[in-house]
């Protein structure tokens, strides 16, 4: 599209969104006023514009106002420049804040320079002598944090590589070989993985005795590191320069007070040894000075639909940064997995069912209890129906069922079993219950179910039960 060869709309987006965006560039190609054309952008690029960042848009856009659009791609596999200049961009991936980031770029720009091609920024940035020396800042201690299926674990795989080789987390595209990498930094020693549940102690994660049979078959106690505390001896011991990265899968599952002990003060950064305010404590068991060395980073993940969350919020809040992870059906649009093909060639658009599904259970319950998108990543591989039913029967019923506590009534008014054209296509059937008819004598007093609700297989597998969960689907 308009010669920049980086951009397709194909198997991506909706014909809405086509249309706005190109009519979007032919309305501003002879606007000359910035603050107009921002005004027009603005208008156009917000959150229904499907299967584009701000990435592609701003080339897009460049090439036809480079005087008025900078790029955000990450300038040739460095940092994005406006950044490392100090530019305080907001969520610089993401489209809808494309307009608003321009503004602060083009404030910076007038206000320090006299040229206007933003494409100067791009010739400097492509220098390796400007960047070679500039290293991304994470914090200590990171939380990724959201519904089901959003990714979490999956991002922090891309998080370790990113903190322990210094680079921008959007700059790693390529998963095959993040994980490569990432595999290659664990047998390092410098990534580490753990997963917490109810019955992880202290004794596990920094230190504890261990019951051993000598030969003789004599039992004898031993003194044995936990998996942190000596994760943490090894960063100081092999090379306290460089990053290690301590991955939590779950941390709201454990007792963090158990598990972490005294140490839940130590992991804070202005108390990490290297600091100014480094703390070091005497531990319990074997009476060794300990401290959380300041090149040890630690990687959390939170399900926001577990409910013991609410428990966790004051223990961590100050001490760790959280990181958001919600649904994103455009990511199903970008890997190929939008889209579900029947037997007889009949279409249905799955990202646009997530976000149907996932507005109606923001009504009816909160957002934190929405359904992410990696349930329907494998699609990416197989598109067909009976694939889709498999998710349906065997991830997302189970799922709604624990959401809203088995009412039924509120699963169909999700599905949209509510008003289909047959019952055929409706996931949970209801069937009129008559009290009188089940129970001996008089139940009027009672409070009663007048349904009762049976999940249909059947649906699972016909195409019309999904392209009439919702509109336009």
């Amino acid at each position: 599209m308009f010669g920049t060869g980086f951009f397709s709309f194909k198997d991506k987006t909706d014909k809405n969104t086509v249309i706005r965006f190109i009519n979007l560039c032919t309305e501003i190609i002879d606007m000359e006023d910035d603050d107009e054309i921002f005004n027009k952008a603005d208008e156009v690029l917000d959150k229904d514009i499907r299967g584009m960042k701000a990435a592609s848009a701003s080339m897009i856009l460049h090439c036809l106002k480079p005087y008025t659009f900078p790029i955000f791609n990450s300038n040739m596999g460095n940092g994005n420049i406006f950044e490392i200049l100090g530019v305080d961009l907001d969520k610089k991936t993401e489209i809808y804040t494309y307009v608003k980031n321009c503004r602060a770029v083009k404030s910076f720009r007038d206000e320090n320079f006299d040229f206007k091609n933003y494409r100067v920024f791009d010739i400097v940035a492509s220098n390796p002598k400007y960047d070679e020396d500039y290293e991304y800042y994470y914090d200590n201690n990171l939380i990724l944090y959201g519904p089901p299926g959003t990714g979490k674990t999956y991002n922090t795989i891309n998080y370790a590589v990113a903190i322990c080789d210094k680079r921008d987390i959007y700059d790693l595209e390529d998963y095959d070989e993040v994980l490569s990498r990432y595999n290659e930094l664990k047998k390092q020693g410098r990534i580490e993985f753990t997963t917490f549940h109810q019955s992880y102690g202290y004794e596990e994660f920094i230190e504890g005795i261990s019951p051993e049979t000598t030969t003789d078959g004599n039992l004898t106690y031993k003194l044995k590191d936990g998996i942190f505390k000596a994760f943490c001896k090894r960063a100081i011991k092999i090379d306290n320069k460089q990053p290690y990265v301590f991955i939590i899968d779950e941390i709201n599952r454990g007792n963090i007070s158990k598990i972490f002990g005294e140490l839940i003060t130590l992991i804070e950064e202005s108390k990490r040894l290297g600091r100014e305010e480094g703390m070091e404590v005497v531990l319990p068991y074997s009476g060794e000075t300990f401290g959380v060395p300041d090149n040890v980073y630690i990687v959390g993940t939170m399900n926001t639909a577990d409910r013991s969350i609410a428990l966790m919020d004051t223990a961590l809040r100050r001490r760790f940064k959280f990181i958001e992870k919600m649904p994103d059906a455009d990511i199903l649009r970008e890997v190929g997995a939008d889209i579900v093909e029947d037997e007889y060639g009949e279409e249905i658009d799955v990202a646009l069912m997530l976000e149907i599904i996932n507005e109606r259970i923001e009504y009816l319950y909160d957002r934190e209890h929405t359904i992410g998108h990696a349930f329907f990543t494998e699609l990416k591989d197989d598109n067909s129906i009976e694939k889709l039913g498999n998710i349906f029967e065997e991830s997302i019923i189970p799922l709604l069922q624990e959401y809203f506590y088995e009412d039924y009534s509120k699963i169909q008014l999700v599905l949209g079993d509510n008003c289909k054209s047959s019952d055929d296509y409706k996931f949970i059937l209801d069937e009129k219950l008559i009290a009188k008819d089940i129970f001996n004598g008089n139940v009027d007093d009672i409070d009663l179910p007048d349904k009762k609700y049976m999940i249909q297989e059947e649906a699972f597998w016909d195409i019309n039960s999904y392209r009439e969960i919702g509109e336009g689907i």
